[in-house]
């Protein structure tokens, strides 16, 4: 891990971890904004700022997805045909 640089390697994401956060969401949710959001906040928990603020993002993030996903799995849903009860 490189040292400490604010815009390219923050502490609060980066500081005694193995891993930098942003490459795990640019592998895991490289197209999905929502998910890749949701991660950062819970990355930085009680490590910037206030904890409930990171975790209340997390949530707005989450809350959105989960949204979305209802919306498409609502939208794939075939209707259900009463027009004939016979068949």
């Amino acid at each position: 891990m490189s040292d400490h640089d604010i815009i390219s390697n923050p502490s609060h994401y980066t500081s005694g971890r193995k891993f930098q956060p942003l490459d795990i969401i640019l592998e895991w949710f490289p197209d999905d904004y929502l998910l890749g959001q949701t991660l950062k906040y819970l990355s930085r928990i009680g490590r910037k700022g206030d904890p409930l603020e990171d975790a209340m993002k997390m949530r707005f993030y989450l809350d959105k997805k989960i949204e979305l996903l209802k919306r498409e799995s609502n939208s794939r849903a075939m209707p259900l045909d009463l027009s004939n009860p016979n068949e």
